[in-house]
Parts: structure tokens; sequence; C-alpha cells
């Protein structure tokens, strides 16, 4: 009976000396979350752009983890868009411009009261074109742009001007099928021509946002600050499936500043593919050069793809050295001049869609000169679409952030037999809004750095359970070895 008994202390106290686990921030992270997907139509196929604000909490940049189940819980097949994992294919072609400058009746120009007289050839390109009273030519002429022969979906338009142009000149931009119904493309654009003691600052390309119509309308919004444009040329996308508009970010303010940068904390896990740096104070001009920080992990880090825009204006791929801590991205010239006409504000700067923990804008001068307030930036990522099959019922759900073996993604050839690369997808329009406590970048930072900490902790009170454990496990093995003896001595 002693021995079993002592067997039995020996049992608790190897039981003791076993480590107690702590939740630690992955398991936190492998529970996953979930949200509702709205569906339209009758399906069988529904296409999902999915939010930017599942990267922070996936368990992959790649978003292998994403699944879709139907009410009753079962998964649902999906695949990624093809487009999204091949190089874009992008067509440079000349336009033709029309410029129409009604005399003496402005508004006949204006959006809502535009007609038109003109005459096509037998492709559908115009042959002329003209308002219903007197013409003049020349600047200040609002200008409409024959696109009508150009093939896939527009991307941006770059313009050759005089070159004696110089100025600010806002503008909206239009897009029409058949020259009587337009629709709003942009209606806050901007050409800008700046030069000062032989340097020059130029803005002369318009994004046209994957539009597909066959004509443009360009309507100065001073006809005074109008400006004669010598040519066009348009870049366009040679691909059935355009990429989501991009979305962007909440303002991100800067957390911390040295005396030549400032560091911005980026959203977790997300693709950088666009980025706007807002300067507190007017009448400001300085180069400011780009830079991210890479994680600290061994996951594989480079981009799945490239926005369409950032291959049009690099001409390069991202930069393959994975094992530079800081990667340079951008070095322009950044501004925010107040002028007679308007303000004129540096472009969207198009990213290589990495993943960066943080950017950091650095001037050749003090921080200062982009202001006495350190400017804040926004930062944009193209969202991935997929389609799923609508099998069972709905309402569908979306799941991401939990480490599943089954229900990934199929190849689309595979979930849509028949379907060629060549072809437009089919299929019905679905949404999804993630809960609006993951969409602050600052509370998803937070919280996982709270995560980190609280692993951290929780890893440091594992260690001292550990050691008392194992400290009390020796002292019972102590006694009883004591206990043991004692009671051989007697028995002898």
């Amino acid at each position: 009976m002693k021995i079993i008994q002592r067997c039995g202390w020996l049992g608790v106290a190897m039981l003791l000396m076993q480590p107690s686990h702590a939740l630690s921030a992955q398991d936190v992270k492998s529970t996953g979350q979930q949200a509702t997907i709205r569906s339209q139509g009758s399906g069988p196929f529904f296409r999902l752009n999915l939010p930017v604000t599942i990267y922070p909490t996936a368990s992959h940049v790649d978003l292998r983890d994403v699944r879709i189940r139907n009410a009753s819980g079962d998964l649902v097949p999906y695949a990624w868009l093809q487009h999204e994992t091949a190089a874009p294919q992008i067509l440079s072609s000349a336009a033709t411009i029309y410029p129409l400058t009604p005399r003496g009746n402005r508004s006949a120009t204006e959006a809502s009261n535009l007609s038109l007289e003109f005459k096509q050839n037998s492709d559908g390109s115009l042959l002329r074109i003209q308002t219903k009273t007197a013409l003049t030519t020349g600047a200040g002429a609002d200008s409409i742009i024959d696109v009508s022969q150009i093939k896939g979906s527009l991307l941006q338009a770059r313009l050759e001007l005089d070159e004696h142009a110089e100025g600010l000149f806002p503008l909206s931009i239009d897009a029409s099928d058949d020259l009587q119904h337009w629709r709003g493309i942009s209606s806050d654009e901007q050409i800008v021509v700046l030069k000062r003691q032989g340097a020059k600052i130029e803005k002369l390309s318009l994004d046209l946002y994957g539009n597909r119509g066959k004509f443009l309308r360009l309507h100065w919004h001073d006809a005074t600050a109008a400006i004669s444009i010598k040519s066009v040329t348009i870049d366009s996308l040679q691909q059935n499936e355009v990429p989501a508009p991009l979305q962007w970010s909440p303002v991100i303010k800067a957390t911390s500043c040295s005396e030549n940068y400032c560091d911005y904390p980026l959203p977790v896990n997300t693709p950088l593919d666009s980025l706007r740096i807002n300067l507190s104070e007017t009448n400001t001009l300085a180069s400011v050069t780009v830079s991210g920080q890479r994680p600290a992990r061994s996951e594989d880090v480079r981009p799945l793809r490239h926005h369409p825009l950032y291959v049009l204006r690099h001409k390069r791929a991202a930069a393959e050295n994975n094992s530079a801590a800081r990667t340079i991205l951008a070095q322009t010239v950044s501004y925010r001049l107040s002028l007679s006409n308007g303000e004129a504000r540096s472009e969207n700067l198009s990213m290589d869609g990495a993943i960066y923990t943080h950017l950091r804008l650095q001037t050749q001068g003090p921080i200062s000169m982009l202001g006495q307030t350190a400017p804040s930036i926004e930062v944009a990522s193209m969202p991935r679409s997929l389609i799923f099959l609508g099998r069972g019922a709905s309402p569908f759900s979306l799941s991401w952030g939990a480490d599943e073996t089954t229900g990934g993604a199929l190849a689309l050839s595979t979930l849509m037999p028949g379907y060629q690369s060549e072809q437009a997808v089919n299929a019905e329009v679905a949404t999804v809004e993630i809960p609006l406590a993951l969409i602050s970048v600052t509370a998803i930072a937070e919280k996982y750095k709270t995560l980190g900490e609280a692993e951290k902790l929780s890893k440091s009170e594992n260690k001292f359970w550990l050691w008392a454990a194992l400290a009390a496990g020796l002292l019972l093995l102590a006694g009883m070895a004591w206990s043991l003896f004692n009671s051989m001595k007697k028995t002898e």
C-alpha cells in the first residue's frame, strides 16, 4: 500500500512538472472571423470583391485561409480570378481629340447641356463633330476624345501640351457610348505644369479607372485657364476582367519623427498599392524619399500581383531583394501650392503591392520642409476578387483567419467548366462588409501589439510556473525518498 501511495505521489509530481498552456496570439487568431455576404440574383455564380480590411486578421497574406459557407455552414467552392496573378497586358494607342468651343455661349458645352452634331465612319469612329453653335478653335476648348477603336479597359490618358503651357488646369472627365448620354468618371482632376529657375513640375496624365466608354469628354472648370492639347495617348488594359477600384485607408498620422524623417504605421498584412501624402500647409514643396519597412517574418511578402498603373508608370518589377530590411519605394516631389485659380497638389504615388509594416517619408533637409505639422498619409490596396458557386441556401458567409485544411480555392477552369481566360466571367454581384470593429487601422495595430505583449507575458508567466512546478516536484521527490529511507531503516 505504501508503495502504491508513493507511486501516486510520484504521478502527481510528474503532473505538476508539466508546463501550463496559456492562450497565445496565434491561438486567438486561429479562432477566425466571419461576415455575412449579400448576394443579388439567382446565380449560380457570384463575384465577390473582398474588402482590404480582411488582411489584418487573415492567417496568410495570400488569403489562402478564406472560406465561403452557405446558411447551413457547408463549405462552398470558390476560385480567385485569374487576372490577379497574371502580368497585365497594356497597350498604348494614339487617340484623336476634337476641341469644342462655342462662341458667346459657354453653357452649351456644360455636361448637362451638351448638344452635338457629328458624323461617324462605318467602324464607329468620328469623322467630324461640332456643337450646334458657332465654333472657334484654340485654348479654352472643351474636348472630345475618340477612343471607340481602342480595345480593352481604359487606364489613363497621357496628354502632350503646347510647350508654352504653364499653370494649374482643373477639369472633369465624362464618358459616353453615343455622344448623347454622359456619365462622370472624375470631377476633380488636374493638369499641372509649373516652371521655376530651370526646374519643372508636371502632371500630364489622367486616370480613367478602367472605363470602357467609346468617347471621353474633358471639361475645363475655368474656360480662361484651359489649354490647347496637341495629342493624346491612351493606355488600356487588354483583359476582360478589370481590377476592382482601390480601397483607401483612413488618415494615418506619424507615430515618430526625427530631424529629417517621419515614420507611419501601416495596416497589418495589407498590400500597398498607392500612397497619398497630405501636406498640412499650403505653399509647401519638397523632395521626398519614400521607403518601407518589411515584416520580420519568414513568410514571403513579395507582391502576388501589381496594379496595372504601377507596371505602366514604373516599367519595372518589384525589387526581388527581400533581405533588405528597408526598401526605397519612390523618390518624388511632394507639393501643395495655392495658385490664382485653385490649389495644386501632388498626385498619388503608385506602389509595388508588397507588404510593409511602416512607411518613412524622408526629406533632403529638415522634415519641417513639409510643414510645421508632420504630413499625414493615406494608403490604398487593390481588393482581391473571387467567384463562388451559390450551392445551398443563402445567406452565404465569408470566413477567414482560421487554419483549415479543406475548402480552399479551386482553379477557375475547375469551378466553371469550359471557361477560357479570354472570356469575361458571367457572374452575379455579391458584397460583404467587414464589422466596424476590424476597420480601424489604429485599432488593428493596437490589437496585434497587445496580443504580442500578452503572448510575451504569458510565456514569461509560463516560465515562472514551470520553474515553480519543477521546484515543488523536486521537494516532493526528496520527501518521498526520505520517507522511504526511514521506512527501510525501521524494517531493518
